[in-house]
């Protein structure tokens, strides 16, 4: 089997402000992805995706650690391995010349990647077309608004047909209409038709679920669990949320009798308590009498099986979760 990425042991810091302290962005990460393989790295905003990413695409350079792209690596081999990646950062200028039209900066990318510019320009037609870019074609980078700077951004994985993508949040600044078509192309065409493995990084539990073949946990530089979307959801095991609105906010006295029935986790924000559990037909009936007491009405409850999201939340927050 081969790898198209490889990270050994990766660690990144930076200085802060100032020049008080250092920030350790990476904390020797390690991974490999398989070729033809869909691969999200999940994390809130500071955690480290955007760095590693920069590390990968060769872009800036490890402190420690090793990392190999389509067989070559990043330091010795380094003109080879950029070569082999796209790097396409959501919502940043860092692809876009300012001063270049929209057209002008993909024919600018295209050649520069020794694309001919016949080909270059079926493409960009090609691009045009899926991501709607007809109007802003001809409009300076500079006026562009952070939408349509980041269509014109993600043009460029249809143009550049390179082995590997690395991809900062493709669907950020998008609307859900453009954001959905956009997972269409990375599924259908960039993934099974041009048969590029894809690295991702996206903060969207949901978009993870419906792209990614697998998806590592990042949290404060360190990969946290590492698994398929669905193997992931299993280390919290029958483990439940039940959601119940109320027709006020509840009392801290309710608030403390609740904890103290078979729950794992309780959230409270405003009328809305979310609580999850292991026992739900054992404590639900005993919730609605707590409930019922403390003279409030339920406006509405249900239950759902735990999301992607919420095993990383339990899974950063060091609770509630087991081994498969």
């Amino acid at each position: 089997m081969k790898y198209m990425i490889i990270a050994d042991n990766l660690t990144k810091r930076f200085k802060k402000e100032k020049g008080k302290g250092i920030i350790e962005a990476l904390k020797g990460i390690s991974f490999k992805v398989r070729k033809g393989e869909i691969f999200a790295i999940m994390g809130p905003n500071g955690a480290g995706k955007t760095t590693l990413l920069k590390i990968l695409s060769c872009v800036i350079r490890p402190d420690e650690g090793e990392a190999w792209i389509n067989g070559y690596h990043i330091i010795k081999e380094r003109s080879k391995a950029k070569a082999s990646c796209n790097l396409i950062i959501g919502g940043s200028w860092l692809g876009l010349h300012y001063a270049y039209t929209v057209k002008e900066n993909l024919m600018f990318f295209g050649r520069l990647y020794g694309i001919p510019k016949e080909v270059l320009l079926k493409r960009i037609e090609f691009a045009t077309e899926l991501l709607d870019l007809k109007n802003i074609l001809n409009k300076e980078a500079i006026f562009l608004s952070t939408g349509e700077m980041h269509k014109a951004i993600l043009a460029k994985m249809l143009l550049i047909k390179t082995p590997v993508l690395l991809l900062d949040e493709p669907t950020r600044s998008l609307d859900p209409v453009l954001a959905n078509k956009v997972r269409a192309i990375l599924t259908n065409i960039i993934s099974k038709e041009y048969k590029i493995t894809i690295l991702m990084t996206s903060h969207q539990a949901v978009e993870v679920e419906t792209l990614a073949d697998r998806v590592a946990f990042l949290n404060k530089g360190k990969i946290i669990a590492c698994d398929t979307p669905s193997n992931l959801k299993k280390k919290i095991r029958k483990l439940e949320k039940i959601s119940i609105k109320l027709n006020r906010v509840p009392s801290e006295k309710l608030i403390s009798k609740i904890k103290k029935l078979d729950i794992e986790k309780l959230n409270l924000n405003d009328e809305l308590i979310e609580i999850y559990t292991r026992e739900l037909e054992y404590i639900t009936p005993n919730l609605i009498e707590l409930i019922k007491k403390e003279d409030l009405k339920i406006v509405s409850l249900s239950s759902e099986r735990i999301s992607l999201e919420d095993v990383f939340k339990f899974l950063v927050e060091g609770e509630c979760y087991e081994s498969i």
